[in-house]
């Protein structure tokens, strides 16, 4: 991978004064872009098309974005997408500086946008873009990455502690929880971060959520009978190691190729 020593940020319907204070805190380039009246992604396509030719770039998207926005946002020339609610951070996660300079792809969203988007199968294809990947693998990791997010998610940054699935009434009860939680401006707007690199051929792909943490063993298995606590067990079946760190708030993925 070209390791790059300059990002281009690029923000997308955010104030632009709050992106050049960043542009000038981080001494990264900056181009800004107002939220486009025509087609969702449009904006961020003139944006990508603006970026010098060898260049990665950083797409700082408004709360709002819907998303054909997010999808955009997962393809080159971006190698990091930072979803921002009002006021710009003062600074950036040194890890997406890292990542989107290897060549890797991060993101950030509040967890309300990525529950609402398709956001494991777009960050996927935001991979295949970069390296292409079989049809299988892709879908691996794709089913991987939405159990892993579910996860973050939920039990994370949303703090259900358990989902029943067992009655339809279970379901119902366990859709108006998610609901009203998402509908909580701390919890919903908790972002939830993915972190993806190539190291030494594999792809390393790391998951983290802002929630209080909890204790999981990386290669648990699900009781017989039980109806809830697959998502580890089904991640185990399908990457080639799994890591569980920083109390429970970090899960790590590594496929091989």
């Amino acid at each position: 991978m070209i390791e790059r020593t300059s990002l281009v940020l690029c923000g997308y319907a955010v104030p632009c004064e709050g992106v050049e204070r960043l542009s000038a805190s981080c001494g990264h380039p900056c181009l800004c872009a107002e939220k486009s009246a025509e087609k969702a992604g449009d904006g961020l396509a003139t944006l990508a098309a603006a970026v010098p030719q060898g260049e990665a770039a950083v797409a700082i998207i408004d709360s709002v974005a819907e998303g054909e926005d997010i999808s955009r946002a997962f393809m080159p020339p971006f190698s990091a997408c930072l979803e921002v609610d009002g006021a710009l951070p003062d600074t950036l996660d040194p890890e997406m500086l890292d990542t989107a300079r290897a060549g890797g792809l991060y993101a950030s969203l509040s967890t309300r946008t990525a529950y609402a988007n398709e956001t494991a199968r777009l960050f996927v294809a935001g991979l295949s873009a970069r390296h292409s990947l079989a049809e299988e693998q892709a879908l691996n990791i794709e089913v991987a990455l939405h159990e892993a997010l579910a996860n973050a998610m939920i039990h994370g940054n949303l703090e259900i502690p358990d989902i029943s699935r067992e009655t339809p009434g279970d379901l119902i009860s366990s859709a108006r929880a998610i609901d009203e939680a998402l509908a909580d401006e701390k919890l919903g707007g908790r972002p939830v971060v993915i972190a993806a690199s190539w190291q030494e051929g594999r792809l390393v792909i790391s998951v983290i959520d802002q929630g209080i943490g909890h204790v999981a063993a990386a290669n648990r298995k699900p009781e017989v009978e039980g109806k809830n606590g697959r998502g580890l067990w089904i991640i185990n079946l399908l990457a080639e190691s799994v890591a569980v760190t920083d109390g429970g708030r970090r899960l790590t993925m590594r496929f091989g190729p």
